[in-house]
């Protein structure tokens, strides 16, 4: 018997701990029982080492000359993936086009979403940037 819940998975491959789907499986995580494959539950959603933050947007375009611009450049200065959220659009942060469309602005209520080995600095540079600290 498996502790914990998991899902049995068929025709499964992992090589280097990276499911086919690009999902980071952790080792520990796998339960190879001969013809079955199992893995932890929590793992599908690739989301147990991330940092999320809500803000409010202060006035960007009133400190930053190009303040989409940098933003992106704020965003590309680290590893992580950086994820923001608002109301039903949810945006890749490193993505000037992506910025654009999303037009981060005062008073929006915005979720910062990063995930990788820079997550934590990654998420307090873009909270400075957007609450203009």
């Amino acid at each position: 018997m498996i502790a914990g819940k998991y899902i049995k998975v068929h025709n499964f491959c992992v090589h280097n701990n990276v499911l086919s789907s690009k999902l980071m499986i952790l080792q520990k995580d796998i339960v190879n029982l001969g013809d079955l494959v199992y893995i932890k539950e929590y793992t599908l959603g690739g989301n147990e080492n991330m940092s999320k933050k809500e803000i409010v947007v202060s006035n960007v375009s009133e400190k930053h000359d190009n303040p989409i611009a940098e933003l992106v450049q704020v965003a590309c200065q680290f590893d992580s993936h950086i994820t923001l959220e608002s109301e039903n659009r949810r945006i890749n942060a490193k993505s000037i086009m992506g910025i654009m469309a999303f037009n981060p602005s005062k008073g929006m209520t915005v979720n910062i979403i990063t995930e990788g080995d820079d997550e934590e600095e990654a998420l307090f540079a873009m909270e400075k940037f957007l609450v203009c600290e």
